[in-house]
């Protein structure tokens, strides 16, 4: 039962997040100017309260264009990077974990480790996809039409302790327009 709250708790906020970024229908540039019935800063902007993450380590990107405003952009996050946000997770579900036994915020750190482990790794993951998104736009300045497709993270599960995340990313972008 508790395991199934925390769950529900930490899915809650990812949905919401993703819900609120998937309602946007467009992506702006800082140097964005027009009306639109939404409102937002232009610039990166976080949901439910959320910090951007600061990366230990930046990511690593291989920017490949393939036409037609596609790009496939492979990605490697360092280790030190998912360390640090499953560690934040962790914490964050200690305080908020209610285990059989224990008073809420009392278990100790190594049972929820047991407990939640797989889900707090495979949100460490989803987090980080996002943020390293997130730089990859910002560094590039790319102007996404929505979210990317993410390929590369079956079997993240799987691989051993200490190796970097990495993934493909491919998404479309606004066309530029030059007018002159």
């Amino acid at each position: 039962m508790a395991k199934k709250k925390a769950e529900d708790t930490m899915a809650e906020k990812s949905d919401a997040a993703t819900a609120t970024a998937e309602a946007h229908e467009h992506v702006h540039g800082p140097d964005c100017d027009h009306d639109h019935d939404h409102d937002h800063d232009h610039g990166h902007h976080h949901h439910d309260g959320e910090e951007a993450f600061e990366f230990v380590e930046d990511p690593a990107f291989s920017v490949e264009y393939k036409g037609e405003c596609a790009y496939e952009v492979k990605v490697s996050v360092p280790h030190a990077n998912v360390a640090k946000q499953a560690a934040s997770l962790l914490e964050e579900l200690s305080d908020e974990a209610v285990i059989p036994g224990f008073r809420p915020g009392r278990a100790p750190r190594k049972l929820i480790e047991n407990k939640f482990g797989k889900h707090i790794r495979s949100e460490a993951r989803s987090k980080l996809v996002g943020a390293a998104f997130q730089r990859l736009i910002q560094t590039e300045k790319l102007r996404p039409l929505a979210l990317p497709e993410v390929e590369g993270l079956e079997d993240a599960d799987s691989l051993p302790a200490g190796s970097a995340l990495d993934f493909t990313l491919k998404f479309e972008v606004l066309p530029r327009v030059e007018l002159g």
